[in-house]
């Protein structure tokens, strides 16, 4: 699968589709690596940058990323291809609790969620975790599949971890296709064909926008990554897929917070 996704369109510069090839040939520049062995990356505690990068951008990063004599990343390729799809239903309480803790700008925080990995089929129950350090962490139990409702051993492993899931009901369903690079103990993800629907029927499509997050496990200005994106004028800001999800689907609630990362994603309803 290649960086393109069907049925987008964009009339501010290049779509995606148009730089497919392009993205495509400097992607396939890079040593590959497979999903086994990216596993040994493990970043289920770590610091997170996150940003909207503009298409025309995207290509601009990733030249400068994998044109180098000794590339610093290797591009995960997995059982279906370097872009497989990501399926996750978040949770949150009727009264959007976690939406709105974040909103609030508590830095302490969670939210829970099933996600599907569509590389390997695997289903799992996440609490994702925000701390007062500003780090993110993940703790995760394997499922057999996505329910209608948390079930115990979720709500074990949240209550294990000093969190109430008793209340929680499905808020929002996200899919997207996700390309990973690793190198020097760090995660790089781009993802593209962001789609949000919520429980009440509403749907939200970021179309080609790509948004890349950095993983590692404490912040460095001097990664290759972080000097690519500062010599780029791109810096880092606030996003949360879940969080932009339900600002788009739902009406009525405060979402001023999250309004300017809504205009860098183009949003459409």
């Amino acid at each position: 699968m290649t960086l393109a996704t069907p049925s987008v369109n964009s009339s501010k510069g290049p779509g995606l589709a148009e730089l497919a090839a392009p993205l495509d040939e400097e992607l396939l520049r890079l040593r590959r690596i497979d999903l086994r062995a990216a596993m040994d990356v493990d970043l289920l505690s770590r610091v997170d940058t996150k940003l909207v990068v503009p298409v025309g951008e995207l290509l601009a990063l990733l030249r400068r990323l994998c044109s180098q004599p000794c590339a610093p990343y290797q591009l995960v390729v997995t059982p279906v291809g370097f872009a497989p799809r990501y399926s996750t239903i978040y949770f949150d309480t009727p009264d959007l609790r976690d939406y709105r803790a974040h909103h609030n700008g508590r830095r302490v925080r969670q939210k829970f969620r099933y996600r599907r990995y569509h590389s390997t089929d695997a289903v799992f129950f996440e609490v994702k975790q925000r701390t007062n350090a500003r780090r993110t962490s993940k703790t995760r139990v394997a499922v057999a599949r996505i329910p209608n409702s948390v079930g115990p051993d979720e709500r074990s492993l949240a209550a294990d971890l000093g969190l109430e899931a008793h209340r929680l009901i499905p808020m929002l369903n996200v899919t997207y296709h996700r390309i990973t690079l690793v190198g020097d103990g760090q995660r790089v993800t781009i993802d593209v064909g962001l789609h949000c629907s919520g429980r009440n029927g509403r749907s939200a499509d970021f179309g080609e926008t790509p948004i890349v997050e950095i993983k590692d496990h404490r912040r460095r200005p001097d990664s290759p990554i972080a000097i690519a994106l500062r010599d780029l004028g791109l810096r880092p800001h606030s996003v949360s897929k879940y969080c932009v999800g339900v600002a788009s689907c739902f009406d009525g609630i405060k979402s001023n917070r999250f309004r300017p990362t809504l205009r860098r994603l183009g949003a459409r309803r």
